[in-house]
């Protein structure tokens, strides 16, 4: 379910739904390469886990996850400096309301 491309919880799905996501906001001409930081972040980390094998996935689960999580992290912030520039920024505390 980690890698499934077409279930919605999965991994994958996510990452290609944020891809897409991005692709509609940056409306500007792409003939070569993509000019935001959040869509190379994420590409490269659907990429890393689309390509490997479940097997290379599954052997060091929580790395892969915690490296999972800080990628996310800074698309959010490369998405925050790209689109809303000027506006007060948040900050995520982990288990902290």
């Amino acid at each position: 379910m980690l890698l499934d491309r077409l279930f919605p919880r999965s991994l994958v799905f996510s990452l290609n739904r944020a891809e897409a996501a991005l692709v509609n906001l940056d409306v500007g001409e792409r003939r070569a390469g993509f000019t935001g930081d959040a869509m190379r972040l994420i590409g490269r980390a659907r990429a890393e886990l689309e390509f490997r094998a479940l097997s290379d996935v599954m052997s060091d689960l929580p790395a892969r996850m915690t490296s999972l999580q800080r990628t996310c992290s800074e698309a959010n912030d490369a998405v925050a400096q790209r689109y809303f520039v000027g506006a007060n920024p948040v900050t995520w505390h982990s288990g902290v309301r």
